[in-house]
């Protein structure tokens, strides 16, 4: 029998989804962003104590929208201590960043309003040389803190509703069984 020389070309089919899970492909950790990673340290591959979270934020070639969506990592002790002072150093940083631009203004402004003018210009070149450099130092330090700490898995791709991560140890990596699908 012929084929229909009218009919509709055929086009191959997308790839099934491998459902809810966490696989490993290559050096890349694969997960589904509903899926809940086994209890070892993606860090160091060990046991894991605690977990700490991971808000990641993409968009699938097919989306209109980003996604965010927060991961909880697992992790052992050292890692999770260090994560919450980081964290709070940040918080930290940022209180300090701001208390010192209201000191800067507010004390010019109380400088302008109290002083008497023949006084004004030390009393600002106090302010200049006390405050601003504070407030730069610790602007410096928050900016060093903020580059220097990175999240412990980094974003490398995504399909549908999977996420690619580097950054896993190769032994969390080998406990996971390999991506059931294509390689990326």
């Amino acid at each position: 029998m012929d084929p229909n020389p009218y009919a509709s070309p055929q086009v191959p089919s997308e790839p099934q989804s491998p459902g809810i899970g966490a696989w490993r492909d290559g050096n890349y950790l694969v997960m589904h962003y509903e899926a809940e990673l086994p209890r070892y340290c993606i860090t160091s591959g060990e046991v894991a104590d605690g977990a700490r979270e991971l808000v990641l934020s993409w968009r699938t070639p097919g989306d209109l929208l980003s996604r965010t969506h927060q991961f909880w990592l697992p992790q052992v002790r050292p890692y999770l201590v260090q994560y919450a002072r980081e964290k709070r150093l940040a918080k930290i940083g940022m209180g300090l960043m701001a208390l010192m631009l209201l000191l800067v203004i507010v004390g010019m402004r109380i400088v302008y309003l109290i002083a008497p003018a023949n006084q004004l210009d030390a009393i600002l070149s106090l302010l200049a040389i006390t405050a601003i450099p504070l407030s730069i130092a610790v602007i410096i330090v928050w900016l060093w803190w903020l580059l220097n700490s990175k999240p412990p898995l980094r974003h490398v791709h995504s399909w549908r509703d999977y996420v690619w991560f580097e950054g896993a140890h190769p032994r969390f990596l080998a406990r996971l069984a390999p991506w059931p699908g294509s390689a990326r």
